[in-house]
């Protein structure tokens, strides 16, 4: 009898499978400054958008903003993927930037927060609480694993 091996992707790191590729498909933000960073947004909150930079590359700018968004943590504002965004355990780590749009100005950069879709010894969760030191940003990423 022959025994015939297969090869495969999966990667065993310290007992542990782990996947070939994380993708994002959801990253929702929670809470964050209401004052949009900026002096044309005094009299109102700060119209939020998102960008994704992986490598010193931005793959990612939303191209609609959430009008007058509340940063005070009561809702939620979700920007959704058609095409998931991939990474690897290997190369995990994005810079996740949120931004206060405006029309008659530069837009306004409110913060920055690196985000890791992959957590050492974590186990494989759905979805990932990030947020800055300060608890000024908080979101959440939402994943899921190709093995």
């Amino acid at each position: 009898m022959k025994t015939i091996l297969k090869r495969t992707t999966l990667v065993i790191f310290l007992g542990l499978i782990l996947p070939a590729k994380i993708l994002i498909s959801k990253i929702r933000i929670n809470k964050f400054p209401n004052d949009g960073g900026g002096v044309d947004d005094l009299a109102t909150n700060p119209d939020l958008f998102i960008s994704l930079i992986k490598d010193n590359i931005n793959i990612y700018t939303s191209t609609t903003y959430f009008s007058n968004a509340n940063g005070d943590g009561s809702i939620n504002y979700d920007y959704s993927f058609t095409t998931p965004i991939e990474c690897t355990v290997a190369s995990p780590l994005f810079l996740l930037e949120l931004w206060d749009y405006d029309s008659n100005t530069d837009n306004d950069l409110m913060g920055t927060i690196v985000v890791s879709p992959y957590l050492d010894f974590k186990g494989f969760p759905s979805s990932i609480i990030i947020q800055d030191d300060n608890k000024n940003f908080i979101g959440e990423i939402f994943v899921t694993y190709k093995w």
